[in-house]
């Protein structure tokens, strides 16, 4: 929990600072602005209204990036949370051997009225429609987007998330809900959707839900007396406790599509940030390098090292539904060949680095190198 906590911090204080270096560079020399995304905005027909929202690229600032198209996040609330789910994924993406999701596009959609856009209708659901005939199909066209989607939203925009997942369930793969509002408006949405609650399956796509302490201080505050409490005040967290424990009870299979955590030390706000690194690593968990040491360890041989990283990407290239290969990673064979003294091994990885970047100089470069070493 100290780590968590450490990491969350951390996070908030480097995306406030990335964000004031930035506004400060544009202020003083806009030639020396650091930009992590721009500003877009389109006209919903469906919502009758313009709708802003600003889209973070990755190779827009992290020019090291050698894939050309990525997955896509929908972040509900860009306006709270943009900077620092940006920073988060931009780290976690991009830490060599330790990454624990793929490099993604944000898109972070600001708020007109969050209330109606967040709290769905049983009828006619434009917001939906929004989402699917216009918002995803609108960054697909004008974005280097693959097939790949997630949607996160906190508190009301989680009651959107669980709605979304259960209604439309083929728009997003994965799904992050923190604390939401399950029970909003007297249960009025939850007793709506209970039947279809039951029948809910994920299928192949995955969901996590974070929980923090709503209860009054001097209230039971321990899960097992919140159950038992008939008041309003524990309405919010017995909904999301019996959402989560339904489906846990349907999510028999060893591999996990569905995960939950009740944070008792944490409010409504403050565990956003926590909730949003724990999501991340259960909706993602197949997805670290977890054969790096072995990798690099002299004992394995040139050819189970080269098949390691090969069903490593195979893998991987199956869980996002769409072919993935190493992004060009001098680092690693730089480390083989200089460091670790393999060379066979530093170029029978080079050779596959270069098969995948064919027109990429630094590939081509240590393909020879290393083969001009090797005649010695």
């Amino acid at each position: 929990m100290k780590n968590f906590l450490l990491l969350c911090k951390t996070v908030c204080v480097l995306s406030v600072m990335f964000f004031l270096t930035s506004y400060v560079s544009q202020a003083q020399n806009p030639n020396t602005a650091i930009t992590i995304g721009k500003k877009d905005s389109l006209f919903s027909k469906a919502l009758n209204e313009k709708r802003d929202f600003w889209v973070s690229v990755p190779s827009s600032f992290r020019p090291d990036i050698s894939y050309k198209k990525f997955p896509v996040v929908v972040l509900l609330d860009g306006d709270d949370h943009f900077f620092s789910i940006v920073g988060m994924v931009d780290r976690f993406s991009t830490n060599i051997g330790n990454e624990q999701c793929p490099p993604m596009i944000i898109v972070g959609l600001l708020n007109t009225d969050r209330i109606r856009d967040f709290n769905p209708p049983f009828e006619k659901d434009s917001f939906a429609i929004f989402l699917k005939d216009e918002l995803l199909p609108y960054i697909d066209k004008n974005y280097p987007t693959e097939p790949y989607r997630m949607l996160i939203g906190h508190s009301i925009a989680g009651l959107r998330v669980v709605h979304t997942a259960i209604y439309y369930s083929n728009l997003f793969n994965s799904y992050l809900a923190i604390d939401p509002s399950l029970g909003h408006e007297r249960n009025k949405w939850y007793e709506h959707a209970r039947k279809d609650i039951e029948k809910f399956d994920l299928g192949k796509n995955r969901m996590y839900i974070g929980m923090g302490q709503t209860m009054p201080y001097k209230m039971p505050q321990d899960t097992a007396s919140i159950k038992k409490d008939n008041t309003d005040h524990s309405n919010h967290m017995r909904r999301i406790m019996e959402f989560s424990e339904t489906m846990m009870k349907k999510d028999t299979a060893s591999d996990k599509k569905f995960e939950w955590k009740f944070h008792p030390n944490e409010s409504h706000q403050s565990l956003t940030q926590l909730v949003t690194y724990e999501g991340i690593c259960f909706l993602f968990n197949w997805y670290k390098m977890t054969y790096l040491s072995e990798i690099l360890d002299p004992e394995t041989s040139s050819q189970n090292a080269l098949k390691l990283l090969k069903d490593y990407y195979e893998m991987i290239s199956g869980n996002l539904g769409y072919k993935v290969i190493p992004p060009e990673n001098s680092v690693m064979i730089w480390y083989l060949f200089e460091y670790k003294k393999q060379k066979e091994k530093a170029y029978a990885i080079a050779e596959y680095n270069l098969t995948c970047h064919p027109d990429n100089k630094d590939a081509i470069e240590w393909v020879e190198k290393i083969k001009k070493d090797l005649n010695k």
